[in-house]
C-alpha cells in the first residue's frame, strides 16, 4: 500500500493534508473576543438599559430636547436607542452620527 502523503491533490476549502490524511481546519472560537461585539461600549449599554427601564420619566425630557419628536415618534422608540437615533435624524435632518451624538449625550445627561 503506498502512501499519499506529500503529494499535490486539489483540497476543499478548509482542509488541510496531515499524516492522518485530510482534517478540517481548525476555526478560531471568537466567541468571547470583545473587539467583535456588537456592543462596542459597555458604560454606553448600561446608560440605555436604564433609559429603557425609566422610558416613561425618560420621555418628558427627550421632548424638552427634542421639541419636534411627537408623542408617537417617542412611542415607537419606546427607550430603544436606534430608534430614538432615526428618528431624531428623520425630524431635525441630521446626519447619522450627529443624531447619534446627540442622543447618547442625552442618555449621558441623565
Amino acid at each position: 500500500m503506498q502512501s499519499n502523503f506529500g503529494k499535490t491533490t486539489a483540497l476543499r476549502p478548509l482542509e488541510r493534508e496531515s499524516r492522518r490524511g485530510v482534517e478540517p481546519a481548525k476555526v478560531m472560537d471568537t466567541s468571547n473576543d470583545n473587539r467583535l461585539s456588537k456592543k462596542p461600549n459597555t458604560l454606553k449599554n448600561m446608560n440605555w438599559d436604564q433609559v429603557k427601564g425609566n422610558w416613561k420619566q425618560t420621555k418628558g425630557k427627550a421632548k424638552e430636547k427634542w421639541g419636534k419628536l411627537t408623542d408617537d415618534d417617542l412611542d415607537v422608540a419606546e427607550g430603544k436607542r436606534d430608534q430614538l437615533v432615526g428618528k431624531v435624524q428623520e425630524r431635525y435632518g441630521c446626519a447619522r452620527e450627529e443624531a447619534e451624538r446627540e442622543v447618547d449625550e442625552f442618555a449621558n445627561s441623565l
